[in-house]
């Protein structure tokens, strides 16, 4: 059995909240996107992170008034953090019986004029599994997170290492591009 001492370290007192706010912040590259993001003010956000960052024992951000980049034990738990929370969804998901929509993921010019018409083809095929569509700058990399289930593509990814790429028909369903799937 461990020592109490051990059940009470620090780490312990690691919370959603601390996750939620690094992974944020490594999407949005800045406190005020990822604050905003996050629906809170900036102050906490950045109380938040002082507060993950003394849990851990370890700076995770490194910031000037400039710039803001993940320190490499940040990038290491700012990608831990985004399965830890997909795999939180996944399991209330599964807990609640209700069926988590396809999330697909995109490049802003990506769908287009497409999109009313590849809602439309996925509500027709799949009347069970709703979709949410998600804008993301690089949907590749929100594939690779875990933040998107699929994600359209203009080319094939560079390194299709764990991705399954399908090219489409361009049949009018989906638009003539590639679909990465993990």
């Amino acid at each position: 059995m461990p020592a109490v001492e051990d059940l009470c370290s620090t780490v312990m007192n690691v919370e959603l909240r601390h996750l939620r706010a690094l992974a944020a912040i490594g999407d949005e590259g800045t406190i005020t996107d990822a604050a905003a993001a996050l629906h809170i003010g900036q102050p906490a956000l950045s109380r938040t992170l002082q507060q993950l960052e003394s849990r851990v024992g370890v700076r995770l951000v490194d910031r000037t008034t400039r710039t803001l980049h993940l320190t490499a034990a940040g990038r290491r738990l700012y990608e831990r953090a985004h399965a830890i929370l997909r795999q939180l969804d996944d399991a209330l998901a599964e807990t609640t019986a209700v069926r988590r929509p396809l999330r697909l993921g995109f490049a802003w010019s990506t769908l287009g004029d497409r999109t009313v018409p590849l809602l439309r083809a996925w509500r027709e095929r799949h009347p069970d599994t709703p979709v949410r569509v998600h804008r993301h700058d690089d949907p590749e990399a929100a594939l690779r997170r875990g933040d998107v289930d699929a994600a359209l593509l203009r080319t094939a990814p560079a390194d299709g290492a764990g991705l399954r790429v399908l090219p489409c028909t361009g049949n009018g369903a989906w638009p003539p591009y590639r679909r990465a799937i993990p």
